[in-house]
């Protein structure tokens, strides 16, 4: 059997299966909407400069959060792998970075304005995002 054909016989195996199946079949990806942090208490005042971390890598960093009740918009897409944890940080200038909480965001998990939470050091940021198993 040629390459090409044992590629069409793997397409047609494929295509019998339901987007679930295939998505289990073929180890799964879910994509994260990451919107918008809902800011309900910073860490230091008068404002955070707040940056989302991937593992090692900075993904994410918005500078002069200011206090009081309001959103901060993200807007960034990333995919989970098999799960994927991330971490939010206060960046400080003058000493080492405040760790203010860490999610771990699993796949296969479907659904809409889904909400993580941030809370440590007395900051309070809420995650809201999409996940979107494909």
């Amino acid at each position: 059997m040629s390459n090409i054909d044992k590629i069409s016989a793997n397409e047609q195996l494929f295509t019998e299966l339901t987007p679930e199946e295939g998505a289990m079949a073929s180890g799964g990806l879910t994509i994260l909407r990451l919107n918008y942090f809902e800011v309900t208490d910073n860490q230091e005042w008068p404002r955070d400069e707040p940056f989302l971390k991937d593992g090692t890598r900075k993904i994410w960093s918005k500078g002069g959060v200011g206090i009081g009740n309001h959103s901060v918009n993200i807007d960034l897409v990333i995919d989970t792998g098999s799960s994927k944890t991330l971490s939010l940080f206060e960046d400080d200038s003058f000493s080492k970075d405040e760790w203010l909480g860490s999610n771990t965001f699993y796949d296969g998990v479907n659904g809409s304005n889904l909400q993580a939470v941030f809370n440590r050091k007395g900051a309070r940021y809420v995650l809201h995002y999409d996940s979107i198993a494909v």
